[in-house]
């Protein structure tokens, strides 16, 4: 069967557009899994931070394993942050990252290593610690680090 010129070049006209849509499809599922996967990595910092800052605030007692244990994972979790901040994942699903991440990234970069320094500082201070008192400063200074970050960074 002989396909008309026009014929060919519909097909592959149509085809072009097909493979197009689905490139600009699979960025936008990109973006919106970057988009989910720092959201949910920072909804996994707010679970354990929120508990440490109850304990700080002498609403919850103090629980040296468990105090130790959600500092490690809080650490652990801030070095996985970077991944979810690459180029692309400013657009997509409907985030709380403020455009100015991409545009001064100098400063997002060195605010999220300054924080991971300092919940890396907490998660070893926890490591050993036998009171709230122990931990205080370690905590002020992480939560400190965290805003500081937040001011700039995130929408509210």
């Amino acid at each position: 069967m002989t396909k008309s010129p026009a014929t060919v070049i519909a097909l592959c006209l149509s085809a072009g557009l097909l493979a197009g849509t689905a490139v600009a499809q699979n960025a936008q599922s990109r973006a919106d899994q970057l988009v989910r996967y720092r959201q949910s990595m920072y909804n996994v910092l707010g679970a354990n931070f929120g508990p440490m800052a109850n304990v700080v605030q002498g609403k919850a007692a103090y629980d040296a394993r468990d105090f130790a244990m959600r500092a490690e994972r809080v650490a652990f979790i801030a070095a996985m942050l970077p991944e979810g901040f690459v180029a692309g994942s400013e657009s997509g699903k409907p985030t709380a990252a403020r455009p100015e991440i991409w545009r001064d990234r100098a400063e997002f970069d060195r605010l999220l290593k300054d924080m991971q320094s300092k919940v890396g500082a907490l998660s070893d201070t926890a490591k050993g610690a036998k009171s709230v008192a122990d931990v205080k400063t370690a905590f002020v200074a992480a939560g400190q680090a965290c805003k500081n970050c937040h001011q700039k960074f995130k929408r509210d």
